[in-house]
């Protein structure tokens, strides 16, 4: 077989494609989920189609046309579309009954296995090789199957999902259309009692084996082929190992639940066959050309009841204290590519865990901290970071390079700072300060930020180019700020402020961002163009807001949140509140490739905006905080947005996204009725009655995941951070001494009220989705027979947003409202009718015009409401299509 991972580009695809491929096993019952590739004779040989275009591949056995098909899609970019799996009905090779293509790979399910072709990026073949042959294709071929499978299983398809795939390519009688897909594909009976479930998480391939009561999970023996060697490391984890390069299995986590407690049942991996160490080709034209090898798995179980279902849930990666004998919070943390994990806070603590120490002891009674994980666990770096007063980290962020941005706060007049600080001496009674660590945790730069008042860094974040952006609050009307700042003038009360500095630490530009009360910004995000996103909370009921701001003003409470956007000049791109009339704060953002951002934090409000498709669309329980969960679009536009709680109080702190758009939320609850999912780590709320947890919604603002995470004493969740793996790393502080531990560098509680933690967890897939990505664009027939996208369908209306408030007006006078329309399929388009009708009833208080307009390239049409010479109260319907939003109107005296 041809070189496998001939460069680092495919080791990383192929780390992405299969590694997060975890075991995760349950008896049902019972299922094991793995990564093999494997085969047991005859196999639908693989070569590579002769094209210009290496995204797709498809076997040298398959028809012309599915090899027309498979080219087709490489050069449109057809198949990345799906996330789902297509039906053969002739398109392709008879023998593939189910298949999924996309960008740089294919999969297709055949009765004798399941085959994987993964793109190599080879440049010189792409420069000198016009036609590809096996010996030299720029794919790799890998192959999964049971050994011994049972000759009479089948292959099934569930879960059916609403998108269809039309396919004209040739002549018409070869034309295919409304060909179904599904989110899941079954081998049923692969072993008797044994099944095999294949789905999609996350734009990656996985699947479990499913054991029936009465079946033995030694029974199945897993295989791959075309790897150079499988081996079993010491900590249990599997190695694939390649050419270059090698794939790791973490070792499972296997449990029941018993009497509503998880009791662990032991289990590992067990090699059963390693091959020879001489690699071979899976297959040549159309025949082998030698045997290949092949690398045999299964696993190993302890005893356990075979009446009840063994699990292997979210994996708890590691989880550890990080103390000492006085108090310590964590308050921020970030990931690394590696997997790394850096984490700030504060400690009271003298004895602080402290490691490769940049400031090696305690100068003050408070300091921050900085510290860093491996991907294991094991502590890399631990430092102090203050001066002989209080000083605090609030937030954390990582560049490429593996250097820790950190800002926060400080009394001290001797925080550390470096020759070349932009400001070098404390300016008020309290600064900011904004700070950089290398990868092997040496200061870099240091400077306070701050002016002749109180200021106060809540958060960070960092671009690709090394440029650090950090907000928080400031009391000061000389706060650092640039000739082109959107607010160059202090507003009152306190005011949020934006800030950026270049990888050297140079000032790039600073704004105030407030009015005439308090305003704090407490979280920020930066996206892949420098936009910044800012989210935070206010009191001031004249806050910048924008033109076309989601809510453009302030409904009453003492304070709503507020979520801004600046481009990468530093101009205030959108500025809008949300909240309803109690209380509200803003405590996290996150961003995504897209420009959507994702916020939460709490609110006391019954009216909170929520939309039509909520996960929860009203407050658990009056007079107690719900968390919140919005997602705005790129042009601030509410995308989804729900309340998230139980019987009592809740609060979101931090959110995280993953790149297939799933926000991640940590916080803590103090609710018994929380919601959980199936697959919780921890599905009730601890005997302290105060808990952290942990939740994941998917795109469209699905409840996909959900766990309590805590100890007998008051467990709270601060920060949470993301790696390309699908774990969630969470920060906060702990005041349980039997806080969940694994792997833990520190394994015990210290000896002060509260220790910070760092917990990783690895999630389990989400449930396959009942609604699906839209459905995938129709392709027409071309003189070549090469299948061309139709331009994406226009707005199918979802629902319709106006501000559900009481629009007061004077008698006589009038104010515009503008309508939002939200889509399930296609972009937000111009040109898409909405009506306005004023409800029976109404008409003699107030008029509305034009009757109907159409949307704008944001999705908006604008409406003006005019009120008579009467006073009272009426109804405004925005109508499109079926859907439509009622606006209260309240005509005033003047």
């Amino acid at each position: 077989m041809h070189s496998l991972f001939r460069n680092r580009y495919l080791i990383r695809y192929l780390v992405v494609c299969l590694s997060i491929i975890l075991p995760s096993l349950i008896l049902v019952p019972c299922v094991y989920s793995s990564n093999t590739i494997c085969d047991n004779g005859d196999i639908i040989n693989p070569s590579v189609i002769n094209r210009q275009d290496d995204d797709i591949f498809a076997p040298d056995g398959f028809s012309s046309e599915g090899q027309r098909f498979a080219r087709a899609c490489a050069r449109e970019g057809y198949c990345k579309f799906p996330l789902c799996f297509i039906k053969n009905e002739g398109q392709i090779d008879e023998r593939v009954k189910y298949y999924e293509m996309g960008g740089g790979h294919s999969v297709f399910f055949a009765k004798d296995g399941v085959y994987l072709s993964l793109r190599q990026k080879n440049e010189a073949n792409k420069k000198n090789v016009k036609k590809t042959t096996p010996a030299d294709s720029p794919h790799e071929f890998i192959r999964l199957f049971p050994l011994g499978a049972d000759r009479e299983s089948e292959i099934v398809a569930e879960d059916l999902q609403k998108g269809v795939i039309n396919y004209f390519v040739g002549s018409s009688e070869k034309w295919r259309s409304n060909i179904s897909t599904y989110g899941t594909v079954v081998y049923k009976g692969i072993y008797n009692g044994v099944d095999m479930r294949f789905y999609r998480n996350n734009r990656r391939l996985e699947y479990d084996v499913i054991v029936q009561p009465g079946a033995s999970p030694s029974r199945v023996q897993l295989c791959y082929e075309g790897i150079d060697d499988l081996r079993l490391r010491k900590d249990g984890d599997l190695e694939i190992v390649l050419e270059e390069g090698s794939i790791v299995q973490k070792k499972p986590y296997i449990y029941q639940m018993i009497g509503g407690e998880k009791v662990e049942i032991q289990g590992e991996f067990r090699i059963l066959k390693a091959g020879d160490g001489r690699r071979k080709p899976v297959g040549q034209g159309y025949y082998y050309a030698a045997r290949p090898q092949q690398f045999i798995y299964g696993f190993k179980v302890a005893s356990y009841d075979q009446r009840r279902p063994i699990v292997i849930d979210p994996t708890l990666e590691y989880s550890t204290y990080l103390g000492g004998g006085g108090e310590d919070y964590g308050y921020g943390i970030a990931v690394d590519g590696s997997g790394s994990a850096y984490v700030t806070g504060y400690t009271a603590s003298s004895d602080f865990p402290k490691e490769s120490a940049y400031q090696a002891t305690l100068d003050g009674g408070i300091d921050a901290f900085v510290s860093k994980f491996d991907a294991s666990g094991n502590l890399v770096y631990s430092t102090y970071l203050g001066g002989s007063n209080g000083d605090a980290g609030s937030g954390i962020a990582v560049d490429n390079s593996g250097s820790a941005y950190i800002n926060g706060v400080t009394t001290s007049n001797n925080f550390p700072t470096t020759p070349s600080a932009y400001q070098k001496a404390l300016s008020g009674w309290q600064d900011a300060f904004v700070s950089k660590l290398d990868a092997s945790g040496d200061l870099v730069y240091s400077t306070y930020l701050g002016g002749n008042g109180g200021e106060e860094g809540s958060g960070i974040a960092v671009d690709s180019s090394g440029s650090a952006y950090v907000t928080g609050f400031t009391s000061s009307n000389n706060f650092p700020t640039t000739p082109s700042a959107h607010q160059g003038v202090f507003g009152g009360g306190n005011d949020a402020f934006m800030s950026r500095f270049d990888s050297s630490g140079n000032l790039v530009y600073s704004t105030y961002l407030g009015g005439g009360d308090a305003d704090r910004g407490n979280s920020i995000a930066v996206d892949g163009s420098g936009s910044a996103y800012v989210a935070g909370t206010t009191f001031s009921n004249n806050f910048p807001t924008t033109p076309y701001a989601y809510q453009t003003i302030f409904l009453g409470g003492y304070s709503d949140v507020f979520v801004a956007r600046f481009n990468s000049s530093g101009n205030l791109t959108y500025s809008t509140y949300l909240g309803g009339t109690a209380d509200e704060k803003g405590s996290g953002i996150a961003v995504d490739s897209s420009g959507s951002a994702y916020v939460t934090g709490f609110t006391f409000s019954y009216n909170f905006p929520t939309t039509p498709s909520a996960y929860q669309k009203t407050l658990s329980t009056y007079g107690y905080r719900d968390i919140f969960v919005a997602r705005f679009n790129s042009w601030g536009n509410l995308v989804y947005s729900t309340y998230l709680g139980g019987n009592d109080n809740d609060w979101g702190s931090g959110i995280a996204v993953d790149s297939s758009g799933s926000a991640y939320v940590t916080g803590f609850t103090f609710s018994y009725n929380f919601p959980t999912t199936p697959s919780a780590y921890q599905k009730t709320i601890s005997a302290g009655g105060l808990d952290a947890f942990v939740v994941r919604f998917d795109p469209s603002g699905d409840l996909t995941y959900s766990t309590y995470l805590g100890g007998s004493g008051g467990d709270w969740g601060v920060s949470i951070a993301m790696d390309d793996q699908e774990s969630a790393y969470v920060t906060g502080y702990t005041a349980s001494s039997d806080f969940p531990m694994k792997s833990a560098y520190q394994g015990a509680f210290g000896n002060g009220n509260y220790d910070a933690f760092v917990t990783k967890l690895s999630l389990l897939p989400p449930p396959v989705p009942t609604q699906t990505p839209s459905p995938t664009p129709e392709v027409s027939p071309t003189g070549e027979g090469t299948p061309t996208p139709q331009p994406t369908p226009l707005c199918e209306v979802a629902y319709v947003i106006a501000l559900p408030r009481p629009l007061i007006i004077q008698k006589g006078n009038g104010a515009t409202e503008k309508v939002t329309l939200i889509c399930t399929n296609g972009d937000l388009a111009a040109g898409v009718e909405v009506t306005a009708t004023v409800k029976p009833g109404g008409k003699k208080l107030a008029n509305v015009s034009p009757p109907s307009a159409t949307t704008d390239d944001k999705g908006q049409a604008t409406f003006t409401i005019t009120a008579t010479d009467k006073t009272g109260n009426t109804k405004i319907e925005f109508k499109s299509g079926s859907e439509a939003c009622t606006v209260p109107v309240k005509v005033k005296k003047k």
